[in-house]
């Protein structure tokens, strides 16, 4: 698996919060603690200026510039160089310093609830890439307190390769292969093109886009719905979507799967080291038991290296359908 780290000065451009933990990759410059997007910029080497200048050619002693093609230059702050591509004239720059400062903006936490837990250049600095991550959503605050992860996905490209992204999502981004994983499957998801009115785009975008705060309460109102729900009822109805049991089924093989299925999420549900024991028989127990089963015990065929598959899964949120409509099933024997 690779990095595809930049580096510059024999040092790899990414930083991360030390606190959060080492990357897979084991490279870049720990931080201590939440850092301003200044120091974070300045760590991973990517607190460069850029500038779209004109190109031209010489021929015959004579120069002739070149139309609609520019260079885009990065600058650092030691006078240093580097050309990163070769643009139209309708490119325009968007730094990714307002990038990220826009994505705080965005969700309305710039005030300091949201910290920058990694930041990195891509393809030699033509990407950057950020996760800012977002307080920990906490459900039952008053009973169970469970934790959940969350954030924001930030990235753009320096060549017109790529659109400015800021999407919602749970995958802590430390390389390109992750960036990938996290942009495959984020929520809500602003796009902005790198055209002359980019600023403006971004101005809409932000206007357009559910905030982080709306989808916390709304995931809030779920979780706390079905810790309401008995675990009898919601477990009913969830093996009903993942491993339903026709009336008139017959002996054999197929119904002996759906019982192997539906014993193994009943196990899960009453004694998983995050369901029963811990939050209770409720439909959020139901709920988490599911989703671990899909990702985690579901049967796999055809894949040598199970535990990369299941990995992936879980990373990828392969089965955010079926935990979905489990949810859906949960909720509506309430009504």
């Amino acid at each position: 698996m690779s990095a595809d780290l930049s580096e510059r000065n024999g040092q790899v451009a990414f930083a991360y919060n030390r606190d959060r933990g080492m990357p897979w990759h084991l490279t870049g410059q720990p931080v201590d603690g939440d850092q301003p997007l200044a120091v974070m910029l300045r760590e991973s080497q990517m607190d460069f200026t850029l500038s779209k200048r004109p190109m031209s050619v010489l021929v015959d002693g004579r120069r002739y510039e070149v139309e609609d093609q520019h260079a885009n230059v990065a600058t650092w702050p030691d006078g240093t160089t580097k050309l990163l591509a070769i643009i139209g004239d309708r490119y325009t720059n968007v730094s990714f310093e307002d990038l990220v400062t826009w994505s705080l903006d965005l969700v309305g936490l710039s005030s300091g609830d949201a910290v920058i837990d990694t930041l990195g250049g891509l393809s030699d600095f033509r990407r950057a890439f950020a996760y800012v991550r977002f307080p920990d959503v906490t459900i039952d605050p008053h009973g169970i307190a469970d934790k959940l992860n969350t954030g924001m996905v930030v990235t753009t490209s320096f060549d017109g390769a790529a659109s400015a992204v800021a999407a919602f999502s749970s995958v802590r981004v430390v390389c390109s292969n992750t960036l990938a994983f996290a942009l495959s499957r984020a929520t809500d998801r602003v796009k902005v093109r790198h055209t002359r009115n980019a600023q403006e785009r971004m101005r809409e975008a932000a206007a357009a886009i559910e905030t982080y705060a709306q989808v916390r309460d709304a995931y809030l109102l779920s979780a706390t719905s079905l810790l309401s729900i008995p675990g009898g009822p919601a477990l009913d109805a969830a093996l009903e979507v993942v491993a339903p049991i026709a009336a008139d089924a017959t002996p054999g093989r197929s119904l002996t799967i759906a019982k192997g299925k539906r014993d193994a999420i009943a196990g899960l549900a009453k004694g998983g080291e995050s369901t029963a024991p811990v939050v209770g028989w409720n439909g959020w127990a139901v709920y988490n038991a599911v989703a671990e089963w899909l990702d985690w015990s579901s049967p796999l065929r055809g894949h040598d290296n199970t535990g990369q598959v299941r990995g992936e899964r879980a990373l990828l949120g392969t089965h955010h359908e079926a935990k979905r409509d489990v949810a859906s099933a949960i909720l509506a024997t309430a009504s």
